[in-house]
Protein backbone atom coordinates (compact mmCIF):
# COMPACT_ATOMS: atom_id res chain seq x y z
CA UNK A 1 0.00 0.00 0.00
CA UNK A 2 1.66 3.34 -1.20
CA UNK A 3 1.46 6.41 1.21
CA UNK A 4 -2.12 5.62 2.38
CA UNK A 5 -2.21 8.98 3.77
CA UNK A 6 -2.61 10.72 0.99
CA UNK A 7 -5.62 9.20 0.13
CA UNK A 8 -6.53 8.34 3.67
CA UNK A 9 -6.77 12.98 4.50
CA UNK A 10 -8.45 14.22 1.59
CA UNK A 11 -11.36 11.16 1.95
CA UNK A 12 -12.06 11.65 5.26
CA UNK A 13 -12.63 14.97 4.94
CA UNK A 14 -15.17 14.45 1.72
CA UNK A 15 -16.62 11.74 4.14
CA UNK A 16 -17.09 14.54 6.82
CA UNK A 17 -18.39 17.70 4.35
CA UNK A 18 -21.36 15.48 3.11
CA UNK A 19 -22.88 14.49 6.08
CA UNK A 20 -24.15 8.63 4.45
CA UNK A 21 -26.07 5.52 3.72
CA UNK A 22 -27.20 3.63 6.77
CA UNK A 23 -25.65 1.01 8.37
CA UNK A 24 -27.12 -1.54 6.34
CA UNK A 25 -26.25 -0.15 3.14
CA UNK A 26 -22.50 -0.71 4.19
CA UNK A 27 -23.00 -4.51 3.07
CA UNK A 28 -25.13 -4.82 0.06
CA UNK A 29 -23.50 -1.68 -1.44
CA UNK A 30 -20.09 -3.24 -0.98
CA UNK A 31 -20.87 -6.77 -2.22
CA UNK A 32 -23.17 -5.45 -5.40
CA UNK A 33 -20.48 -2.97 -6.66
CA UNK A 34 -17.14 -4.02 -5.80
CA UNK A 35 -17.69 -8.02 -5.25
CA UNK A 36 -16.37 -8.33 -1.50
CA UNK A 37 -17.35 -8.06 2.35
CA UNK A 38 -14.88 -6.71 4.56
CA UNK A 39 -16.49 -8.25 7.74
CA UNK A 40 -13.23 -8.43 9.14
CA UNK A 41 -11.99 -4.71 9.38
CA UNK A 42 -13.26 -1.77 10.95
CA UNK A 43 -14.50 1.22 8.42
CA UNK A 44 -15.75 4.53 7.89
CA UNK A 45 -18.34 4.90 5.36
CA UNK A 46 -20.72 7.65 4.89
CA UNK A 47 -22.29 9.55 1.40
CA UNK A 48 -25.07 12.46 0.82
CA UNK A 49 -27.85 11.55 -1.23
CA UNK A 50 -30.04 14.67 -2.69
CA UNK A 51 -33.43 14.04 -4.74
CA UNK A 52 -36.52 15.68 -5.93
CA UNK A 53 -39.07 13.25 -6.77
CA UNK A 54 -42.66 14.01 -8.02
CA UNK A 55 -45.44 12.21 -10.13
CA UNK A 56 -46.91 15.12 -11.76
CA UNK A 57 -44.42 18.66 -10.93
CA UNK A 58 -42.02 18.60 -14.11
CA UNK A 59 -38.43 19.37 -13.59
CA UNK A 60 -38.77 22.46 -15.08
CA UNK A 61 -41.36 23.79 -12.44
CA UNK A 62 -39.60 22.60 -9.68
CA UNK A 63 -36.16 23.83 -10.98
CA UNK A 64 -37.77 26.99 -11.10
CA UNK A 65 -39.11 27.09 -7.77
CA UNK A 66 -36.10 26.18 -6.10
CA UNK A 67 -33.33 27.84 -7.96
CA UNK A 68 -35.03 30.76 -9.75
CA UNK A 69 -37.26 31.58 -7.19
CA UNK A 70 -40.53 32.12 -9.07
CA UNK A 71 -42.59 29.93 -11.62
CA UNK A 72 -43.46 31.39 -15.45
CA UNK A 73 -46.17 31.58 -16.28
CA UNK A 74 -46.24 29.46 -19.55
CA UNK A 75 -44.10 26.54 -16.89
CA UNK A 76 -47.15 26.91 -14.54
CA UNK A 77 -49.73 26.00 -17.23
CA UNK A 78 -48.32 22.48 -18.11
CA UNK A 79 -49.67 21.55 -14.88
CA UNK A 80 -53.31 22.91 -15.61
CA UNK A 81 -54.15 19.85 -17.68
CA UNK A 82 -53.51 17.33 -14.92
CA UNK A 83 -56.57 15.83 -13.59
CA UNK A 84 -57.76 17.89 -10.47
CA UNK A 85 -58.98 15.00 -8.30
CA UNK A 86 -56.26 12.87 -8.95
CA UNK A 87 -53.15 12.93 -6.10
CA UNK A 88 -49.84 14.79 -6.44
CA UNK A 89 -46.45 13.70 -4.66
CA UNK A 90 -43.63 14.90 -4.00
CA UNK A 91 -40.66 14.45 -2.20
CA UNK A 92 -37.30 16.46 -1.68
CA UNK A 93 -34.27 17.24 0.32
CA UNK A 94 -31.10 15.51 1.26
CA UNK A 95 -30.19 13.13 4.49
CA UNK A 96 -27.50 11.46 5.72
CA UNK A 97 -25.09 9.58 7.96
CA UNK A 98 -21.39 9.10 8.64
CA UNK A 99 -21.12 5.76 10.80
CA UNK A 100 -17.68 3.99 12.10
CA UNK A 101 -17.67 0.08 12.91
CA UNK A 102 -15.34 -0.87 15.01
CA UNK A 103 -13.13 -4.54 14.51
CA UNK A 104 -13.35 -6.40 17.47
CA UNK A 105 -12.63 -10.17 18.35
CA UNK A 106 -15.59 -12.07 18.62
CA UNK A 107 -19.03 -11.39 16.97
CA UNK A 108 -20.25 -8.37 18.44
CA UNK A 109 -18.74 -5.16 16.96
CA UNK A 110 -19.51 -1.15 17.86
CA UNK A 111 -20.87 1.72 15.75
CA UNK A 112 -21.04 5.56 16.66
CA UNK A 113 -22.24 7.98 13.95
CA UNK A 114 -23.95 10.95 13.35
CA UNK A 115 -26.43 11.60 10.41
CA UNK A 116 -28.62 14.92 9.35
CA UNK A 117 -31.90 14.77 7.36
CA UNK A 118 -33.64 18.10 6.05
CA UNK A 119 -36.67 16.36 3.70
CA UNK A 120 -40.42 16.94 2.87
CA UNK A 121 -42.96 15.02 1.92
CA UNK A 122 -46.01 15.38 0.58
CA UNK A 123 -49.22 14.10 -0.67
CA UNK A 124 -51.01 16.42 -2.09
CA UNK A 125 -54.66 16.94 -4.15
CA UNK A 126 -53.58 18.23 -7.74
CA UNK A 127 -56.46 20.75 -7.16
CA UNK A 128 -54.64 22.12 -4.37
CA UNK A 129 -51.67 22.77 -6.66
CA UNK A 130 -53.11 23.71 -9.31
CA UNK A 131 -55.02 26.99 -7.32
CA UNK A 132 -51.34 27.64 -5.94
CA UNK A 133 -49.78 28.06 -8.97
CA UNK A 134 -52.60 29.29 -11.38
CA UNK A 135 -54.92 31.42 -9.05
CA UNK A 136 -58.69 30.42 -9.63
CA UNK A 137 -58.79 31.96 -12.86
CA UNK A 138 -58.36 29.13 -15.41
CA UNK A 139 -60.88 27.17 -13.30
CA UNK A 140 -63.89 29.26 -14.40
CA UNK A 141 -67.23 26.90 -13.32
CA UNK A 142 -65.05 24.13 -11.97
CA UNK A 143 -64.93 22.79 -8.51
CA UNK A 144 -61.71 21.63 -7.31
CA UNK A 145 -60.73 19.59 -4.45
CA UNK A 146 -58.12 20.76 -2.16
CA UNK A 147 -58.35 17.70 -0.25
CA UNK A 148 -56.94 15.70 1.66
CA UNK A 149 -53.63 16.70 1.39
CA UNK A 150 -50.93 16.22 4.00
CA UNK A 151 -47.46 17.89 3.62
CA UNK A 152 -44.32 16.98 6.15
CA UNK A 153 -41.22 19.02 6.31
CA UNK A 154 -38.56 18.28 8.72
CA UNK A 155 -34.75 18.81 9.52
CA UNK A 156 -33.19 17.34 12.08
CA UNK A 157 -29.63 16.19 13.08
CA UNK A 158 -29.15 12.99 15.35
CA UNK A 159 -26.24 11.21 17.07
CA UNK A 160 -26.08 7.11 17.54
CA UNK A 161 -24.45 4.29 19.08
CA UNK A 162 -25.27 0.68 18.66
CA UNK A 163 -24.24 -2.75 18.03
CA UNK A 164 -23.68 -5.41 15.10
CA UNK A 165 -24.02 -8.86 14.97
CA UNK A 166 -21.96 -10.59 12.61
CA UNK A 167 -21.50 -14.80 11.81
CA UNK A 168 -20.83 -16.64 8.51
CA UNK A 169 -24.41 -16.05 7.19
CA UNK A 170 -26.12 -13.10 8.75
CA UNK A 171 -25.38 -9.61 9.85
CA UNK A 172 -28.02 -8.02 12.26
CA UNK A 173 -27.84 -4.27 13.75
CA UNK A 174 -29.40 -2.16 16.04
CA UNK A 175 -28.66 1.71 16.75
CA UNK A 176 -30.27 4.43 18.91
CA UNK A 177 -30.06 8.08 18.03
CA UNK A 178 -30.65 11.52 20.03
CA UNK A 179 -32.72 13.60 17.61
CA UNK A 180 -32.02 17.43 17.27
CA UNK A 181 -35.18 18.97 15.42
CA UNK A 182 -34.18 22.28 14.23
CA UNK A 183 -37.03 22.66 12.12
CA UNK A 184 -40.95 21.61 11.39
CA UNK A 185 -44.11 21.94 9.31
CA UNK A 186 -46.75 20.19 9.03
CA UNK A 187 -50.32 20.53 6.27
CA UNK A 188 -53.32 18.87 6.76
CA UNK A 189 -55.98 19.45 4.14
CA UNK A 190 -59.01 17.18 5.08
CA UNK A 191 -62.38 17.74 2.82
CA UNK A 192 -61.93 21.11 1.37
CA UNK A 193 -63.40 22.32 -2.19
CA UNK A 194 -62.89 25.73 -4.20
CA UNK A 195 -66.05 26.26 -6.54
CA UNK A 196 -65.86 29.87 -9.40
CA UNK A 197 -68.75 30.43 -10.53
CA UNK A 198 -68.99 31.92 -14.33
CA UNK A 199 -67.85 35.15 -15.05
CA UNK A 200 -66.05 35.10 -11.19
CA UNK A 201 -70.29 35.84 -9.82
CA UNK A 202 -69.19 34.24 -6.38
CA UNK A 203 -66.81 31.65 -4.96
CA UNK A 204 -68.33 28.62 -2.69
CA UNK A 205 -65.49 27.50 -0.77
CA UNK A 206 -65.15 24.74 2.00
CA UNK A 207 -62.24 24.46 3.91
CA UNK A 208 -60.82 22.23 6.99
CA UNK A 209 -57.43 22.09 7.42
CA UNK A 210 -54.46 22.25 10.43
CA UNK A 211 -51.20 24.02 9.99
CA UNK A 212 -48.45 23.83 11.98
CA UNK A 213 -44.90 24.95 12.62
CA UNK A 214 -41.54 25.29 14.59
CA UNK A 215 -39.89 28.43 15.29
CA UNK A 216 -37.25 29.41 12.37
CA UNK A 217 -35.20 32.64 13.49
CA UNK A 218 -32.38 30.46 14.52
CA UNK A 219 -29.81 29.12 11.61
CA UNK A 220 -30.68 24.85 10.98
CA UNK A 221 -27.63 23.88 12.26
CA UNK A 222 -27.71 25.84 15.88
CA UNK A 223 -31.25 25.86 16.34
CA UNK A 224 -32.66 22.89 18.56
CA UNK A 225 -36.41 23.31 18.73
CA UNK A 226 -37.48 19.95 19.10
CA UNK A 227 -35.86 16.91 20.66
CA UNK A 228 -36.71 12.73 20.37
CA UNK A 229 -35.03 9.40 19.76
CA UNK A 230 -35.34 6.79 17.25
CA UNK A 231 -34.36 3.63 16.13
CA UNK A 232 -32.52 1.68 13.40
CA UNK A 233 -32.50 -2.15 12.75
CA UNK A 234 -30.90 -3.94 10.05
CA UNK A 235 -30.74 -7.63 8.72
CA UNK A 236 -28.46 -9.19 6.12
CA UNK A 237 -28.64 -12.15 5.23
CA UNK A 238 -25.99 -14.47 2.48
CA UNK A 239 -25.89 -18.04 2.76
CA UNK A 240 -22.43 -18.61 0.67
CA UNK A 241 -20.22 -16.38 0.75
CA UNK A 242 -20.29 -15.97 -2.96
CA UNK A 243 -24.10 -16.13 -3.59
CA UNK A 244 -27.36 -14.01 -3.10
CA UNK A 245 -27.28 -11.36 -0.47
CA UNK A 246 -30.23 -10.11 1.03
CA UNK A 247 -30.77 -6.54 3.32
CA UNK A 248 -33.62 -5.44 5.03
CA UNK A 249 -33.72 -2.16 7.33
CA UNK A 250 -35.70 -0.11 8.94
CA UNK A 251 -34.20 3.68 9.41
CA UNK A 252 -35.65 6.39 11.60
CA UNK A 253 -38.32 5.17 13.33
CA UNK A 254 -39.02 7.31 16.45
CA UNK A 255 -40.57 10.62 17.52
CA UNK A 256 -39.58 14.21 18.77
CA UNK A 257 -41.24 16.78 20.48
CA UNK A 258 -41.63 20.58 20.90
CA UNK A 259 -42.03 22.70 23.93
CA UNK A 260 -44.37 24.61 21.64
CA UNK A 261 -45.30 25.51 18.11
CA UNK A 262 -47.28 27.65 15.96
CA UNK A 263 -51.04 25.64 15.21
CA UNK A 264 -53.41 27.12 12.98
CA UNK A 265 -56.89 25.88 11.81
CA UNK A 266 -59.84 26.52 9.90
CA UNK A 267 -63.23 24.79 9.48
CA UNK A 268 -65.78 27.01 7.65
CA UNK A 269 -68.04 26.60 4.85
CA UNK A 270 -68.03 30.57 3.02
CA UNK A 271 -69.79 32.21 -0.18
CA UNK A 272 -68.58 35.40 -1.29
CA UNK A 273 -69.95 37.23 -3.74
CA UNK A 274 -68.77 40.52 -3.11
CA UNK A 275 -69.78 43.71 -1.46
CA UNK A 276 -72.61 46.44 -2.12
CA UNK A 277 -71.88 49.91 -1.82
CA UNK A 278 -74.44 52.57 -1.67
CA UNK A 279 -72.52 54.65 -0.29
CA UNK A 280 -68.89 55.04 -0.59
CA UNK A 281 -68.71 56.96 2.51
CA UNK A 282 -70.40 54.13 4.43
CA UNK A 283 -67.36 51.83 2.78
CA UNK A 284 -66.85 50.66 6.41
CA UNK A 285 -70.76 49.93 7.61
CA UNK A 286 -71.01 47.85 4.22
CA UNK A 287 -67.76 45.52 5.28
CA UNK A 288 -69.13 45.38 8.68
CA UNK A 289 -72.44 43.70 8.12
CA UNK A 290 -72.14 39.99 7.55
CA UNK A 291 -68.73 39.55 9.66
CA UNK A 292 -66.56 41.67 12.64
CA UNK A 293 -63.52 43.13 10.52
CA UNK A 294 -61.47 43.99 13.48
CA UNK A 295 -59.04 41.31 12.82
CA UNK A 296 -58.78 38.72 9.68
CA UNK A 297 -58.99 35.95 12.50
CA UNK A 298 -62.53 36.98 12.28
CA UNK A 299 -63.46 37.01 9.04
CA UNK A 300 -61.57 33.27 8.22
CA UNK A 301 -63.01 32.04 11.51
CA UNK A 302 -58.95 31.30 12.06
CA UNK A 303 -57.79 29.63 15.32
CA UNK A 304 -54.74 29.95 16.80
CA UNK A 305 -52.49 28.00 19.03
CA UNK A 306 -49.09 27.36 20.94
CA UNK A 307 -48.65 24.26 22.54
CA UNK A 308 -46.22 21.42 23.21
CA UNK A 309 -46.19 18.68 20.52
CA UNK A 310 -45.01 15.12 19.85
CA UNK A 311 -45.03 14.07 16.09
CA UNK A 312 -43.53 10.68 14.79
CA UNK A 313 -40.52 10.74 12.59
CA UNK A 314 -40.78 9.83 8.79
CA UNK A 315 -39.35 6.23 8.92
CA UNK A 316 -38.63 4.02 5.91
CA UNK A 317 -38.24 0.65 4.89
CA UNK A 318 -36.06 -0.65 2.42
CA UNK A 319 -35.47 -4.10 0.96
CA UNK A 320 -31.96 -5.05 -1.31
CA UNK A 321 -31.78 -8.48 -3.24
CA UNK A 322 -28.12 -8.73 -4.76
CA UNK A 323 -27.75 -11.79 -6.81
CA UNK A 324 -24.12 -11.78 -8.52
CA UNK A 325 -24.67 -13.25 -12.09
CA UNK A 326 -20.61 -13.91 -12.47
CA UNK A 327 -17.33 -12.64 -11.52
CA UNK A 328 -18.31 -9.21 -13.23
CA UNK A 329 -22.26 -8.64 -13.43
CA UNK A 330 -24.21 -8.21 -10.52
CA UNK A 331 -28.23 -7.81 -10.41
CA UNK A 332 -29.38 -5.57 -7.38
CA UNK A 333 -33.43 -5.73 -6.56
CA UNK A 334 -34.88 -3.07 -4.37
CA UNK A 335 -37.71 -1.63 -2.46
CA UNK A 336 -38.22 1.42 -0.65
CA UNK A 337 -40.62 2.92 1.34
CA UNK A 338 -41.48 6.03 3.35
CA UNK A 339 -43.71 4.35 6.53
CA UNK A 340 -47.29 5.74 5.72
CA UNK A 341 -46.36 8.43 2.79
CA UNK A 342 -46.60 7.88 -0.54
CA UNK A 343 -46.38 4.73 -2.35
CA UNK A 344 -43.43 1.86 -2.31
CA UNK A 345 -40.38 2.65 -5.03
CA UNK A 346 -38.40 -0.10 -6.99
CA UNK A 347 -35.49 -0.10 -8.47
CA UNK A 348 -33.46 -2.58 -10.56
CA UNK A 349 -29.41 -1.88 -11.38
CA UNK A 350 -27.37 -4.03 -13.58
CA UNK A 351 -23.72 -4.11 -12.58
CA UNK A 352 -20.61 -4.42 -14.45
CA UNK A 353 -17.15 -4.62 -12.94
CA UNK A 354 -15.16 -3.42 -15.64
CA UNK A 355 -11.98 -3.62 -13.85
CA UNK A 356 -10.19 -4.18 -10.20
CA UNK A 357 -10.64 -0.54 -10.04
CA UNK A 358 -13.97 0.62 -11.68
CA UNK A 359 -17.34 -0.26 -12.50
CA UNK A 360 -21.00 0.69 -13.76
CA UNK A 361 -24.09 0.25 -13.07
CA UNK A 362 -26.93 1.59 -15.36
CA UNK A 363 -30.68 1.03 -13.25
CA UNK A 364 -34.18 2.41 -13.40
CA UNK A 365 -36.66 3.14 -10.94
CA UNK A 366 -40.29 2.94 -10.94
CA UNK A 367 -43.27 4.26 -9.05
CA UNK A 368 -42.61 5.79 -5.63
CA UNK A 369 -42.87 9.43 -4.99
CA UNK A 370 -42.09 9.86 -9.26
CA UNK A 371 -43.23 7.50 -12.27
CA UNK A 372 -40.06 6.25 -14.35
CA UNK A 373 -36.77 7.21 -13.84
CA UNK A 374 -33.03 6.23 -14.82
CA UNK A 375 -29.72 6.68 -14.05
CA UNK A 376 -26.07 5.86 -14.13
CA UNK A 377 -23.69 4.50 -11.89
CA UNK A 378 -20.19 4.62 -11.31
CA UNK A 379 -18.42 2.66 -8.42
CA UNK A 380 -14.65 3.15 -8.00
CA UNK A 381 -12.18 1.23 -5.78
CA UNK A 382 -8.92 3.08 -6.26
CA UNK A 383 -6.93 1.45 -3.59
CA UNK A 384 -7.35 -1.40 -1.02
CA UNK A 385 -8.73 0.57 1.82
CA UNK A 386 -10.64 3.25 -0.40
CA UNK A 387 -14.40 2.99 -2.15
CA UNK A 388 -16.11 5.15 -3.78
CA UNK A 389 -19.88 5.48 -5.32
CA UNK A 390 -21.82 8.04 -7.32
CA UNK A 391 -25.15 7.82 -8.30
CA UNK A 392 -26.03 10.04 -11.49
CA UNK A 393 -30.05 10.53 -11.42
CA UNK A 394 -29.96 13.89 -13.28
CA UNK A 395 -29.97 12.71 -16.79
CA UNK A 396 -33.77 13.36 -17.05
CA UNK A 397 -33.84 16.63 -15.87
CA UNK A 398 -31.20 17.96 -18.08
CA UNK A 399 -32.03 16.39 -21.35
CA UNK A 400 -35.71 16.91 -20.88
CA UNK A 401 -36.91 18.43 -17.57
CA UNK A 402 -40.40 19.93 -19.37
CA UNK A 403 -41.59 16.17 -18.95
CA UNK A 404 -39.22 14.49 -16.44
CA UNK A 405 -40.96 14.62 -13.06
CA UNK A 406 -37.62 13.48 -10.72
CA UNK A 407 -33.91 13.99 -10.46
CA UNK A 408 -31.35 12.58 -7.58
CA UNK A 409 -27.54 12.21 -7.01
CA UNK A 410 -25.84 9.93 -4.18
CA UNK A 411 -22.36 10.37 -3.43
CA UNK A 412 -21.16 7.94 -0.95
CA UNK A 413 -17.44 6.36 -0.12
CA UNK A 414 -16.05 3.43 2.69
CA UNK A 415 -12.26 3.77 4.32
CA UNK A 416 -11.39 0.58 5.53
CA UNK A 417 -8.82 -0.10 8.27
Amino acid sequence: MNNPLKYFIPSLLMLFAFSAFSQGDKWWNEYHYFGSKSTNKSSLWGSFDYQLKSNRLSNKILNEAIFDGRIMKETADQFSSENSNSTTYLSGGIMGDLWFRTNRKGAWNFLFGFGANDMLYSSLKTGLGQIYLNGNGPYEDQELQLGPSRLNYLSYQSLGFGLEYTNEKFTWGVSTQLIKTSRYQELRMNSSTFYTAPNGAYLDTSLDFEYYSSASSQPKSSAWYGTGASVNTYFVYQNKPDGAMLSVQLSDVGFTTFKGVNGYAITKDSLFSGVEINNILELDDALQTNADLDSIEAILGLTTSHNSRSIALPGRLRIDFVHPINEKLSLAISARQALFLGLPEFRLGMNFIASRFIAFEPHLSFAGFSRFDYGLAVSSNPADFLQIIIKYDLIESQLNASNSTSQALYLGGQLLF
